[in-house]
């Protein structure tokens, strides 16, 4: 893609298409199977009701991802999505270890995305919130 229009979103799609990549379902540059797409699209609704619990997301569920919290979030996709895909071990048991959200040790995408909060509150005054 070029850098022109929103060069930093990750939209939705590429979330799915790179969640795909991630557990070798799909091959770099060969189209996503419509039915992979829709069990990733699925199963990004659950994981982003987990991220929004624990405060993760700052964006809604169906927004592009902001441009540092992609490939944190591609991390959990993969680890959520690799019993659906059934993804061999040991790569099975890297992914979850890699982007689980409820490991007694923070996975590195949950160590990515509260980095990422943290360092967003601290750089910017409280604003209000209008709903």
């Amino acid at each position: 893609g070029g850098a022109r229009g929103r060069p930093f979103l990750m939209t939705l799609n590429e979330l799915y298409r790179q969640t795909l990549e991630r557990m070798q379902v799909a091959a770099d540059g060969e189209p996503a199977r419509p039915e992979d797409i829709k069990t990733v699209r699925e199963r990004y609704a659950v994981v982003f009701e987990l991220l929004n619990a624990k405060g993760l997301a700052d964006w809604d569920a169906e927004d592009d991802i902001p441009p540092d919290a992609g490939f944190g979030v591609s991390l959990v996709m993969a680890a959520y999505c690799a019993e659906d895909f059934f993804v061999p071990e040991p790569r099975k048991s890297s992914l979850k270890a890699e982007g689980y959200l409820d490991l007694p040790q923070p996975s590195l995408a949950e160590r990515m995305l509260i980095k990422r909060n943290s360092a967003k509150y601290l750089s910017q005054p409280a604003q209000p919130e209008y709903f």
